[in-house]
């Protein structure tokens, strides 16, 4: 083969370490991405959730206290189930979407005008929802049976919420104005730890939780904690639902582990597809680089005689032949790691908490092909360092 085809396919082989240099680095970074997505805490204790929407409590037009009753009726029969540990209700779940909202004011406070007041997630919830789910609180109390209709308004808060708005101080004892509430003055008796609303890469918001038997909505997620499989418990907590109305549909029986899943599928999914890109394109360079060193090998063989002949160590064959690979492989990872370094820019918006010209990465990458493509060219040089001087002069 003379110099012109040489050179072809070296510059072939160049470009496939090139390309195996672009695609394991993108892979590289997504897989690091969601390992570090997936350490991301929810807010919550997802293991062992059941649960399932109430679409319909006490139908349409039921009065506040036939729901309230209804619905604890239903946690009460439920939570009497053999493996259920807690049982609890909430408007929206976490991850579902940021849902319900409400603008508010603080009293005492200057009240802005309505379209520059804050806004802030509601939940409402039954009293032992914050246990069941897993959900700390930081400071205050939790709402109690007594936190009913006919009683004080009162509200827990988010730590962000708490943060924000009174900084440096306790919010416990002030009360907010919540104008979902019609503007009911609600007084502040806990502070909640932070729950993801939506996405485990999105932002915090400030989150207000009401009891529900204040503000009683005709749909709810019930949730239940249970020591079997979530799911195993369905038909059970179905027939009890039933017994109390049999009109109330159950849709969207889930674990809350299905909805986490749910969450992280759209960046395992990147990754892993990207990843099989990277496990082929590396398995080309490294066959790509066994190829060409191998069939020099083979070219040079009387070459290599020669030398043998006049002298030359094993060492100094092995030498020559890692030398070429070696070439190779720096002239592809330079290459890919300038690509590589111009397009994972492109990647930013699919990282979580990784820079697209992570150092770690780049390196280790440069590294692992670095090393295969010595390993890819050392087997052919073995068979160099074998050759006979004098059957390799014979050689035509």
């Amino acid at each position: 083969m003379g110099r012109a085809g040489r050179a072809m396919r070296n510059g072939l082989v160049v470009s496939e370490i090139a390309l195996a240099v672009v695609v394991l680095i993108g892979a590289g970074l997504l897989m690091r991405s969601f390992v570090r997505l997936r350490s991301v805490d929810p807010g919550f204790r997802p293991a062992g959730l059941l649960t399932f929407r109430l679409s319909n409590l006490g139908g349409r037009d039921a009065p506040p206290d036939r729901r309230a009753a209804l619905l604890g009726q239903m946690e009460e029969r439920i939570a009497a189930l053999p493996g259920v540990r807690g049982v609890g209700a909430v408007n929206a779940l976490p991850l579902s979407g940021k849902s319900v909202g409400t603008t508010f004011s603080i009293a005492g406070r200057p009240a802005p005008p309505p379209d520059r007041r804050p806004m802030a997630l509601m939940r409402t919830i039954t009293p032992a929802y914050f246990r069941v789910m897993g959900i700390p609180l930081a400071a205050g109390r939790k709402f109690a049976a007594s936190d009913d209709g006919h009683s004080p308004a009162v509200a827990i808060i988010s730590r962000l919420m708490a943060g924000r708005f009174w900084p440096g101080g306790s919010p416990i004892g002030d009360h907010v104005f919540l104008d979902a509430l019609s503007g009911r003055a609600a007084e502040v008796v806990g502070v909640a730890g932070e729950v993801k609303p939506e996405n485990l890469d999105g932002d915090d918001w400030p989150t207000v939780y009401v009891p529900y038997a204040q503000s009683p909505a005709p749909i709810m997620n019930l949730v239940a904690r249970t020591a079997p499989p979530p799911l195993s418990l369905l038909a059970s907590a179905e027939r009890e639902v039933h017994r109390l109305d049999p009109d109330e549909p159950m849709a969207d029986p889930r674990s809350m582990d299905v909805v986490l899943d749910r969450v992280l599928a759209g960046p395992r999914f990147n990754a892993a597809l990207l990843a099989i890109f990277a496990e082929i394109a590396f398995i080309l360079a490294a066959v790509g680089i066994y190829g060409v060193i191998s069939c020099d090998v083979a070219q040079r063989t009387k070459e290599i005689g020669i030398r043998a002949a006049m002298g030359a160590q094993p060492g100094d064959v092995l030498r020559l032949i890692l030398g070429q690979g070696a070439r190779l492989a720096a002239c592809g990872i330079a290459l890919g790691l300038a690509a590589a370094f111009a397009l994972t820019r492109l990647m930013a918006n699919l990282l979580f908490e990784v820079k697209p010209a992570d150092a770690w990465t780049f390196a280790a990458i440069s590294l692992l092909l670095g090393a295969v493509a010595l390993l890819a060219s050392y087997l052919p040089s073995r068979r160099a360092m074998a050759i006979d001087p004098v059957a390799a002069l014979r050689h035509e």
